[in-house]
Order: structure tokens, then C-alpha cells, then sequence
């Protein structure tokens, strides 16, 4: 079992990394505002890892605002109308295409973000989106795309490059954008694994429809729900991308909606996914005060965890995480192949180069290159030390 020696400003994160409300124990909360916590760091992490709107709803709501500089207290406030705007937008554009699916018969599904805004978190601000997620049937792919293009959405397929593309699994088409509003389609919630298997039909028959915003939404059933959001958030947990608010996310959803844990784990079992998912569960229950009416034993490999306080700690790379290029690469057959794969890989096309690297000055991208090589020894040699 691993022994956490957490800082205040962890331990500060870590208790306002829920939802607000009157039941709260806020004492612990109120006791580390007594303390003179470095808020540029605390900010600093809070801010892309989706806290920092519920940080600011404690702040106002146990009235110590007057005790942060004005400066950071602004930054919170920031975040959390901006979060509002846009998850405004965000939601306000799946009803329309919503609507326009119906008109073609084409039934969704509405995955993850905004349904835990509206019924989880119960405040659009409190929880960030990137995008809007929706599950079609894989049959009615390609009326949804036309679909999306005829609504003026354009797809945002850039890729390294056609060859290394051709290698990844995918769930979902191409990431549309329409001005700042993002979109994926997918017709499925999990790429293919050799131990995750999941029947998307099983999803299908099991959805219901609830009330959001005065319409009716399908969604996933209670017990689906949960498997989505734990298994979305290992995907990227084993790859390094996450943010703390995916825990929120599992702690709450947990905390608040009425499961069926039976049936949740009859299918977490039935997909192979219980170990997933009873790792995660630990971790929820450990660090977030969540109590769970069931047991939940401790992970048998305790890389998870480290992992996790890695992420609290703001690390960047943790024991544990996977290098998906290498392992791709190990797919890869015949020798020319894989040089081909290497090669494209390390050096992608310009789109990628821009998009991935934020570059401002177009003409500028290939000075990036000899970055994005030595990124990419240091991360392969991190692997390695890892992998030992």
C-alpha cells in the first residue's frame, strides 16, 4: 500500500475536487486557506487539469475571496465563466445537430461532457469541455459526416502522415470544428484491445433517454456511463494525458447517480475490464472520500497509484506510463516498414507539425523538428527505464 506525503496545496486540490454543496465537510478546506498557500503554483495546476471552477465555487462560497490576491482570484473567476461560455455554446450546438440527425432518422447518443455538466455537477461552469461527443451507429457514418460538412463544420484530419495513420485504431471520425466548436462521431467507445471487449449493441439496448434542457437526449445507462468514464480516463491515464478533473468526473458520478453495482461489474467482467476498473475505484475511494457500497480491493501493481500522485504532483512523466509509438512500431512488419513508420513518425507532416506545436509563424515549423527529436529520445529512453 503506498503512504501519500501530500503538500498543502495538494491536499487543498485533492478537497475542493468536488461538487459543492451544503452536506460538504469544508473544515479541511477552511483549515488550508489558514495557511499561506503558493496559489501561482496551486493556479497553475488547477487551471488544465479542470478544477479551478470548483476551487472558485468553494472560495465565494465559504466567503474568502477577500483573503486571495485579487490577482488569482480573477484567474479562478476567468475560469469558471469561461467555462460557462463555453459549454454554453458547446451544448446549445448538440441540440441543433441533434435536431438535424432526427430529420434523417439517425438516433445518438450523448457521451461524457455535457450530461455531467447538466446532471452531475448541476452548472455548466463547473465542469470544462473541449468538445462534444456523440455515438451514432457505425451504419449511419457516412450520412453523419455529410451531415456535419452540410452544417458548415469542417474536418480537422491531420495526420503524421497516411502511412502511420493506416496503423491507428480508431473509434471516431475525424474531428470536426466549427470556429472554436469541436465535434467527434463515433460509432464506437473504445478502440480494439486484446483484453477490452466490448459490444457496442449491448450499449445500444441499454441507453435511455433523459431531460436535458427541456429535450429529450439519449444517453448511456447508469452502469455503461461509469465503464465509459473509467475506461475513457485509462486510455489517456496510460499515456500520460490526463487531468485531475476525470477523477472528479468518477468520484462524483459515483457519489450522486443510483447504480446498479451488480450489474456494473457483471459487465465490467463481461468486457474484460474489472481490473481497470477496480483500480480506478480504489484510487476514487482512497483520494476522493468517496464511499463505495462495495469492496474494493487495492491495485496488485502499485505503478497505478505513483502514477496518480505523479499527476497531483504536476509531473509531466510517471512509472508506468505507456509509449504507444513503440509499441505501434512493434506491429509494424518487415524492416522497411518500420523504418518507414520510424521515420514518418518522427517526422510528420507540416499540418501535424503546427497544429501539435502551436506554432505561430507558419514558415517557422521545421525549426520545431530538431525539438520534437530529442523529445522524443528523452521520452523513449524515460520508457525504457520505466519498462525495467
Amino acid at each position: 500500500m503506498v503512504e501519500a506525503k501530500l503538500s498543502k496545496e495538494q491536499r487543498f486540490i485533492l478537497a475542493c475536487s468536488r461538487i459543492y454543496n451544503d452536506e460538504v465537510d469544508k473544515s479541511e478546506i477552511i483549515s488550508l486557506l489558514q495557511y499561506n498557500l503558493n496559489w501561482g503554483a496551486l493556479l497553475k495546476f488547477a487551471i488544465p487539469n479542470g478544477v479551478a471552477p470548483l476551487i472558485y465555487k468553494y472560495i465565494n462560497s465559504i466567503g474568502y475571496k477577500e483573503s486571495i490576491e485579487t490577482v488569482f482570484y480573477e484567474q479562478l473567476r476567468n475560469a469558471y465563466f469561461q467555462t460557462f461560455s463555453k459549454n454554453t455554446r458547446l451544448i446549445d450546438t448538440f441540440f441543433e445537430i441533434q435536431k438535424n440527425l432526427s430529420y434523417d432518422d439517425i438516433p445518438c447518443i450523448l457521451l461524457k461532457g455535457p450530461v455531467l455538466a447538466e446532471m452531475i455537477y448541476e452548472d455548466i461552469g463547473l465542469r470544462p469541455m473541449e468538445d462534444i461527443d456523440i455515438l451514432v451507429h457505425e451504419k449511419h457514418l457516412e450520412k453523419t459526416n455529410d451531415l456535419m460538412l452540410e452544417m458548415g463544420f469542417q474536418q480537422a484530419s491531420i495526420v503524421k502522415s497516411d502511412f502511420v495513420d493506416s496503423y491507428t485504431e480508431k473509434h471516431h471520425l475525424p474531428q470536426f470544428i466549427k470556429g472554436v466548436t469541436k465535434a467527434e462521431i463515433h460509432w464506437h467507445i473504445y478502440n480494439k484491445d486484446e483484453h477490452i471487449k466490448i459490444n457496442i449493441e449491448d450499449l445500444w439496448e441499454r441507453s435511455i433517454k433523459v431531460n436535458i434542457n427541456n429535450e429529450e437526449v439519449g444517453i448511456l445507462s447508469p452502469e455503461d456511463f461509469l465503464i465509459n468514464l473509467i475506461l475513457h480516463l485509462d486510455s489517456h491515464f496510460t499515456g500520460g494525458k490526463i487531468r485531475m478533473g476525470h477523477f472528479c468526473d468518477i468520484a462524483e458520478y459515483c457519489r450522486k447517480q443510483k447504480l446498479n453495482w451488480d450489474v456494473f461489474f457483471q459487465n465490467a467482467e463481461k468486457y474484460n475490464a474489472k481490473e481497470i476498473i477496480n483500480n480506478f475505484l480504489y484510487l476514487i475511494s482512497k483520494y476522493f472520500d468517496v464511499a463505495l457500497p462495495v469492496e474494493i480491493s487495492s491495485p496488485s501493481d502499485d505503478s497505478i497509484e505513483y502514477r496518480f500522485l505523479a499527476l497531483l504532483q504536476g509531473k509531466k512523466y510517471a512509472p508506468g506510463n505507456r509509449n504507444f509509438n513503440v509499441e505501434k512500431l512493434h506491429e509494424v512488419n518487415g524492416f522497411g516498414n518500420k523504418l518507414r513508420f520510424f521515420y514518418n513518425d518522427l517526422f510528420p507532416s507540416k499540418k501535424f507539425m503546427i497544429l501539435r506545436y502551436n506554432i505561430k509563424n507558419k514558415n517557422l515549423f521545421i525549426f520545431y523538428y530538431p525539438y520534437r527529436v530529442f523529445d522524443g529520445v528523452i521520452k523513449y529512453f524515460r520508457y525504457l527505464i520505466v519498462k525495467k
